[in-house]
């Protein structure tokens, strides 16, 4: 994936849990984000 609008919605949440599965399986997940979308992020992205 290389860019991605991350909104609150269904689609978001499941990638989002998938990303979580495979880090803690062992698979690097790294995501980048511009600072424009760090309030509509909130605390809803934390490291695993």
């Amino acid at each position: 994936m290389q860019y991605y609008i991350w909104t609150d919605d269904e689609f978001t949440n499941e990638v989002k849990e998938v990303l979580i599965e495979r880090a803690k399986a062992g698979v690097v997940v790294r995501a980048i984000y511009d600072a424009s979308n760090a309030p509509v992020l909130g605390n809803s992205i934390s490291a695993t």
